[in-house]
């Protein structure tokens, strides 16, 4: 837990530095700050500082039985997560392939 946190604080400082910077101006050009990348690492940043609270809940019976639940059930999520992602990728590429000039839809294989 002590790992998640220093993790996400580490992701939020980090955003917030760059968009300190990209609104103060102190990039010639705005385009250099990516802010998808700002914003995803906020969004990791602040997940992963939500979970590291849940080291609280072993004090409380009611919400332990919930982390310990959670915690059994992730190898068997990441599992499943694995085994649908070769199934995904493969009718996002069957898509692109196909009617990539017949609709914007599968233009390419991110709007895929």
């Amino acid at each position: 837990h002590t790992l998640l946190m220093a993790v996400g604080s580490t992701l939020l400082l980090r955003s917030t530095y760059y968009n300190l910077r990209g609104q103060m101006r102190l990039v010639s050009s705005i385009a250099l700050v990516d802010r998808g990348s700002v914003s995803a690492s906020s969004a990791v940043g602040i997940a992963l500082l939500w979970i590291s609270l849940t080291r609280y809940y072993e004090w409380a019976p009611a919400l332990y039985v919930f982390t310990h639940t959670m915690r059994r059930a992730v190898k068997n999520s990441v599992t499943l997560m694995l085994a649908v992602l070769p199934i995904f990728l493969g009718y996002a590429l069957a898509g692109t392939v196909l009617f990539s000039d017949s609709t914007g839809s599968f233009r390419g294989f991110s709007t895929s």
